[in-house]
This record gives structure tokens, C-alpha cells and sequence, in this order.
């Protein structure tokens, strides 16, 4: 198959009810379903669809043999590699070797468990500043197609990378309200979203913006009402901020009024072109963390002082109460069967771990990494990243515990599936974090690729003078081609 066939047959597939609109009541569900199949060709409503699929076959029937076997490659099928594949499984110790900081650009193996990890940045040479970081677990680092890495550099703003070569290209001009929060579009590779707040005329403004990365152009998408007062981070998505639904339709948003917080939802129709319809859910006046939109975006999650629950996206009405603590550091994320899971760190509710995993529409709630499966208790300043919406069911894990102390998990990078339950062992960051001198900025928050292939995270390496970035390459990583040189900023 060509590339444009690869490239373009789930576009070409989505736009099947306009090439055959004479077939009245023809309709599609949206990209992101929840099986295998709907996602390689969307689930068709109406009997009037088959003659119109009849007549597509010989386009269906080429578009959907990427590997040559017929078999589509979505998201969550049975096609995701083994991402644990040629690492370690055991559960003994494996101190980290003390060894000086790789350079820049230096691949090595990392001695104790396997994986290739490649320090990508010297932010003292080539930004003069001390700190460069992913944004945040939660949040992706690399776009749709991995083709671009965000990182954040302390004094100097957001940078842009090539996702493949690792070589800078620019500082964006954006200015979210958030560090944290500034978000790639699932599909468009060149498109970033994020709040944006600024002052005029003794107005408090903001705006919640779509940005085209290689253009520099801004486009906004809606105009939240004034906040009555200026406040610099009066609009958000949430102190512990989650990304939004998996198909950039449903967010969870804070609005800092004159009088009060106020919490709603905001739902984006994409089907509007270029200017998505906005549509709010009722707003409620409270003190508690912002509710999160599920990656389905058939739900809401918010934790509370009693744990957490899934809420109503359009009234935040409580649906079910949850078992997890929702205050822990933990991200959402969506199984290979389309089902919502939060996965977290557990320190005092049961059962506890390092990675604790509550299925948000069955209830099941198991410990993948935790004494009651054979690991200790979970080491201190613990994140989790569940993004990889490519690979659904794919938590990388960072823990920093005791450095030094050579107790497993300490100072270690993970990953687990939360269907299957393995786990496996990937590297050792050697960031001593809050046991150093440069505390939460050296957290390594590590940040799994939306194919679940690569990670990336920060490490002060040993207590160093700066904290730096490096990218951590699976087995089953395969490196595509970079078309965009690196210069130095």
C-alpha cells in the first residue's frame, strides 16, 4: 500500500457520508470508539449504508491492509505490541550504578534493566538556563504522530523538538494560564489547545485558543464570561491537571469569579470545521478540585475529601461514588476495550501501591505494583502517565523514593498494562529530586508517547547541576525519519 493510502484512509473512510450524502439518513459515529473495529472504520447506523459501502469496498479494501494482512492497526487492537517485551519482570533489587552524566545526545543501555535511554538536552549550553522538564505526566509530550516533543525550559517558556532526532527547532509563542496545561490535538499533529488569560482595559480575559504550531497562529475557540476581577490564573483545568477526552471534545474547567470558583464543563463539536461549537454544562459554586473529563468522554471524575466519583458532564452531579483516593498523583486513562480506568499511587487506602488501577465502569480495582503483588510500598514522589492513547491500557510509572538505599522501585522507571497486569522494569532516571537540591523541578514525571513506544522524563542525574531531559526508547520502539534540522535557540 502507498503511503497516501496509509496516511489517508481513515480520513478518506470518515468522509464516506458526504461522498455518498444522497443516501439519506447516513451517519457515522465519531473516530474514538470503543472496539477495534469502529475505530479502523467507523460503525455505520442506517441500512441505507450498505449500497454506499458496497460501493466503497475497493477503497475499504485498500485502505485497511497497512501490515498487508488485511488487519487494520487501531488504537488498542490486537496488533499493540508487547511494550515489555526484552525487559525486566523480576521483583529483586537492582541498585542503579553510580556513573557520571551521559552527554548530550549520548545513547546508552541502561546496565541494570535494558532500555535505551539517550540524554536529549544540555540546558546550561544551550538555553543558559538550570531547568528543562516535560510539562507533566498526564499531559503529552509528543504530538499525534510523535513527530514533535514539548518541553518546558524554567525562564524561557515552552520549546519545541523534533520527536525523532531530539534536536531543537523553536520557543513557542503561547501563553497558557498554566504551564502545565497546554495540550496536542489527538489527530492534527500541528495543533496545540490551552487557556489563555491576559488583561485589557481593566478587563479580565480569557479565551480558550487553538494554535497551529507551524504557522504561530492563534485562533480562538471561546470566550469565557469576565472574572470581574484580574487574577492570573483565574481559568484552568484543574490544579492536578488531566488531559482533555481523548477526542478533544470534552474538557473540565475552573473559572475564578469576582465571588466564587465555578466548575462546568466545556464540549467542543469538532464537526464545525476549523471553529469548533461550544456548548457549557451547568456551572457549580464550590471550593473542590475540578472535575476531570473521562478519556471516553462518556464521563467525568473528580476526587473529593472522601475519595473520588464520576460526576455528570452536564449537571457535575454525582453518578457513582469511587474507591480511589483521588488526591494521590494518578492519571485517567482507557483500556484496549474502550473501558475509563484511574490508575494512582496509594499510600493509605486499600489496597495500596505504587500503581493501583480502579476500572471507572466495572469497579474493579486491582494493585499492579504493591506489596500485596510481591513489590514494597510505594516509594515517595510517584507519577504515573496513562496517555498513550495509541496503546490504550499502557502506564509508565517514575518513583523516586530513597536514592541510594538500592531498595526496588527506587529511583526506577515502570511500566504495567492494566488488562493483562504485567509490569515490567525500564531504566533507573538517577534523579535524586527532593532528596537534592533542585526538589520538585527534578522529578522526573515521566511522559509515556501516545503509541506507548517511548517515554520521556527529567533527572538532576545524582544531584548534578541542572536537571535535564532524556527519552527512554523501547524494545518495541521502531524510529522513523526527521525533516527538520536542529538549531540552537
Amino acid at each position: 500500500m502507498t503511503r497516501f493510502w496509509a496516511e489517508h484512509r481513515l480520513h478518506l473512510i470518515r468522509r464516506l457520508p458526504h461522498l455518498f450524502g444522497h443516501f439519506k439518513g447516513l451517519t457515522m459515529r465519531p473516530p474514538y470508539s470503543s472496539t477495534p473495529a469502529d475505530k479502523a472504520a467507523g460503525r455505520w447506523t442506517r441500512p441505507t449504508a450498505v449500497a454506499a459501502l458496497l460501493l466503497a469496498l475497493p477503497i475499504l479494501w485498500s485502505c485497511g491492509r497497512p501490515d498487508g494482512s488485511g488487519n487494520a492497526q487501531a488504537a488498542g487492537s490486537a496488533t499493540t505490541p508487547d511494550l515489555c517485551a526484552g525487559l525486566v519482570t523480576d521483583k529483586a533489587a537492582h541498585p542503579p550504578a553510580s556513573s557520571p552524566r551521559p552527554a548530550k545526545g549520548a545513547a546508552f543501555k541502561d546496565p541494570a534493566f535494558g532500555a535505551r535511554v539517550i540524554r536529549i538536552t544540555d540546558v546550561q549550553a544551550d538555553f543558559g538556563a538550570k531547568i528543562i522538564k516535560p510539562l507533566y505526566p498526564t499531559v503529552p509530550a509528543w504530538n499525534a504522530d510523535e513527530s514533535r516533543l514539548l518541553l518546558w525550559v524554567r525562564g524561557k517558556g515552552h520549546a519545541l523538538f523534533d520527536g525523532r532526532s531530539y534536536q531543537f527547532i523553536s520557543l513557542l509563542q503561547v501563553q497558557p494560564s498554566d504551564i502545565e496545561q497546554l495540550y496536542w490535538d489527538p489527530q492534527d499533529p500541528d495543533v496545540l489547545w490551552y487557556n489563555y488569560a491576559w488583561e485589557m482595559g481593566g478587563r479580565s480575559l480569557r479565551q480558550l485558543t487553538r494554535y497551529q504550531v507551524s504557522t504561530g497562529q492563534r485562533s480562538v475557540v471561546y470566550d469565557y464570561p469576565d472574572a470581574g476581577k484580574p487574577r492570573a490564573f483565574d481559568v484552568d483545568n484543574g490544579g492536578d491537571p488531566q488531559y482533555p477526552s481523548w477526542d478533544m471534545k470534552l474538557w473540565g474547567v475552573r473559572l475564578e469569579m469576582s465571588k466564587a470558583s465555578e466548575k462546568f464543563s466545556l464540549n467542543l463539536d469538532h464537526r464545525h470545521d476549523r471553529q469548533p461549537r461550544v456548548t457549557e454544562g451547568q456551572r457549580v459554586i464550590n471550593d473542590g478540585p475540578t472535575p476531570q473529563a473521562c478519556p471516553s468522554g462518556r464521563c467525568m471524575w473528580a476526587p473529593d475529601r472522601e475519595g473520588s466519583r464520576l460526576v455528570d458532564p452536564k449537571t457535575l452531579q454525582t453518578v457513582k461514588r469511587l474507591r480511589l483516593q483521588g488526591y494521590e498523583h494518578g492519571n485517567l486513562g482507557m483500556n484496549a476495550a474502550g473501558q475509563d480506568f484511574f490508575a494512582a499511587v496509594q499510600f493509605d487506602n486499600q489496597p495500596n501501591g505504587t500503581l493501583v488501577v480502579e476500572n471507572l465502569q466495572t469497579g474493579e480495582v486491582k494493585a499492579l505494583i504493591g506489596p500485596s503483588t510481591g513489590y514494597p510500598y510505594p516509594p515517595t514522589s510517584t507519577h504515573l502517565s496513562a496517555v498513550a492513547f495509541k496503546a490504550p491500557g499502557w502506564v509508565a510509572v517514575s518513583a523516586v523514593g530513597k536514592p541510594g538505599r538500592g531498595r526496588p522501585l527506587d529511583q526506577e522507571v515502570m511500566l504495567a498494562h492494566v488488562d493483562s497486569g504485567k509490569v515490567c522494569r525500564v531504566a533507573h532516571h538517577h534523579s535524586y529530586a527532593k532528596e537534592g537540591q533542585w526538589g520538585y523541578w527534578a522529578e522526573p514525571h515521566i511522559t509515556i508517547s501516545p503509541s506507548g513506544t517511548r517515554m520521556v522524563f527529567a533527572s538532576d542525574w545524582q544531584n548534578s547541576d541542572a536537571v535535564d531531559v532524556y527519552v527512554v526508547e523501547l524494545p518495541a520502539y521502531r524510529p522513523a525519519g526527521s525533516s527538520i534540522p536542529g538549531n540552537k535557540p
